[in-house]
């Protein structure tokens, strides 16, 4: 490998994260807080309405911060 490769920046890992939810609604913004008390601040077009205070397990990808959420490390839901 070259000293002039690089990998691509766009590229991030997903990871299934548990928590409740803080900022509910019809979306497209969330807020959760995952178990090990980590707070995001979630977007996700067509993901329907999260109740707040529920328990879920979301599938998420950190993400640039083009879109403003609130609070917490901003991430989206990808599908599964």
């Amino acid at each position: 490998m070259s000293s002039r490769h690089r990998e691509p920046t766009d590229l991030r890992a997903s990871a299934l994260v548990s928590g409740h939810i803080t900022r509910g609604g019809r979306g497209p913004c969330y807020g959760l807080v995952s178990e090990d008390g980590i707070e995001y601040a979630l977007h996700g077009v067509g993901y329907g309405t999260l109740t707040e205070g529920s328990f879920v397990s979301l599938r998420i990808v950190v993400r640039p911060s083009d879109a403003g959420c609130g609070p917490g490390l901003r991430a989206s839901i990808v599908a599964r």
